[in-house]
């Protein structure tokens, strides 16, 4: 019988679960943005934000799965101070966000998509979908890209970065043995 929390998440209660899904998420983009180049579709923008948005529930399950022990190890790593409330979680991605701005690009299109967050932001980033070569067969081929100031990433590497990032700190923690993603 499965536990509460896995009835509550369609069994996506653990790290190991999530970076399973972020892995699937990747390739869904990837082969989306293949179909989409071809087909006219729009299903890579929807892929493009799942991706995002996996990549913060992984911070999620991250904490949510971790002990006191290792909640303050990661809060030594990554320097904030834990209150023993609902808001280490805000405090941990926040912490997360100062050290790796692959995570906070993923955050900013999460919440903004969300959120419909307006007016300025400290830090901003454009992410935008960019026609990348010319009009054939009545389709430009595109890319997804963030504007981070003078910076232009490119999405997927964002993501591919972040799963690299997720793996690593799941697999320090004890949360996941194999580190293929597959």
């Amino acid at each position: 019988m499965p536990s509460r929390r896995q009835r509550e998440v369609f069994w996506l209660a653990t790290p190991e679960q999530m970076i399973l899904k972020l892995y699937w998420e990747i390739a869904q983009f990837k082969q989306s943005c293949k179909d989409d180049e071809h087909g006219g579709g729009r299903s890579s923008f929807f892929n493009a934000f799942n991706c995002a948005v996996t990549v913060v529930h992984c911070a999620d399950r991250a904490w949510e799965a971790s002990g006191r022990d290792i909640k303050q190890s990661l809060a030594a790593r990554f320097g904030f101070t834990i209150k023993g409330n609902r808001t280490d979680l805000v405090a941990f991605c926040d912490a997360i966000e100062l050290q790796n701005r692959d995570f906070y690009i993923c955050r900013r299109v999460a919440k903004g998509a969300n959120h419909l967050r307006q007016g300025d932001q400290a830090h901003p980033i454009d992410a935008i979908v960019e026609h990348v070569g010319p009009l054939t067969e009545g389709k430009y081929p595109f890319d997804f890209v963030v504007h981070d100031g003078p910076a232009r990433l490119r999405v997927g590497d964002v993501f591919e970065r972040m799963l690299l990032f997720w793996t690593d700190l799941y697999s320090e923690l004890g949360y996941i043995k194999d580190r293929s993603g597959g």
